[in-house]
């Protein structure tokens, strides 16, 4: 079998705890082309039975051992950005894992996804909602974005379980105090009462069972006809979110085309 050769250098890596890490990966070809809100795929070379290393007949190709993975960094950084959660026993993270900066990996260097903004009027209001590293998308699309009057009301929602991977909060605190039209609120599940974490606790679906308290706290209308809705993360967040919002006449993609719900299973 004919081994794709490794085409990227991890150039700085973030450790946000002993699982969640965040890879800046620089491409021998220089900046991936993409759309905030895309994918790529990372990985490793196969090895044989036996061996230490990734394994396994699923997504691999070409000797290599593949993931998707939405992509952190704006369309033009130099850089490609990934936030990962290490599975101790997965075929490909917990070998990205042991990288250290220098190493070489495979970054595809093309880019796929609807996970966008395309065909999403300027007038419209948008609630994002992300869990775990399920906010790697969002990260690219505020990072090209925010303050360029892309959308007229943006509320980011972002649930966690503790504090320490709560990834990119100070950056959506930036963005939300420099930008007027971003609503920022995060919420965690598993954040000891002990600890100095002064902001909500709980499932992030729990924010919208009052819809009239929702947006008032907002500012978004929540009218299927002016709010496009992104879902990103745990498959239960995602049901839990559709089952609230189809009520209020919203439909998912994967129902109709034509819907304004977009979601992005994680795990």
């Amino acid at each position: 079998m004919t081994q794709q050769p490794l085409n990227a250098t991890l150039v700085k890596r973030i450790d946000l705890g002993p699982h969640h890490t965040i890879f800046r990966c620089h491409h021998d070809d220089g900046p991936l082309s993409f759309t905030a809100g895309q994918w790529t795929e990372l990985g490793l070379p196969r090895v044989e039975p036996g061996e230490i290393g990734p394994q396994g007949d699923e997504f691999v190709k070409d000797g290599v051992v593949r993931r998707a993975y939405s992509i952190c960094s704006s369309p033009g950084d130099p850089d490609v950005e990934i936030f990962f959660n290490k599975v101790d026993n997965g075929q490909l993270t917990q070998w990205l894992h042991r990288l250290n900066e220098g190493d070489r990996l495979y970054v595809d260097p093309e880019c796929r996804g609807h996970f966008t903004l395309d065909g999403v009027p300027e007038s419209s209001e948008l609630l994002f909602c992300a869990t775990g590293t399920g906010i790697a998308p969002f990260v690219s699309l505020l990072r090209a974005y925010a303050g360029t009057g892309r959308w007229e009301r943006l509320t980011l929602l972002y649930g966690a379980t503790h504090a320490s991977v709560l990834g990119y909060e100070e950056e959506f605190r930036e963005h939300a105090k420099v930008d007027p039209s971003i609503t920022f609120i995060p919420t965690l599940t598993r954040e000891p009462e002990s600890s100095a974490w002064t902001g909500r606790r709980g499932r992030l679906p729990e924010l919208l069972v009052n819809t009239g308290a929702f947006s008032e706290m907002t500012g978004l209308s929540l009218d299927p006809g002016r709010t496009h809705v992104y879902l990103c993360g745990n498959s239960g967040m995602i049901t839990d979110m559709e089952h609230l919002l189809v009520p209020l006449g919203f439909t998912p993609r994967w129902m109709d085309p034509a819907g304004t719900i977009r979601t992005e299973i994680y795990y």
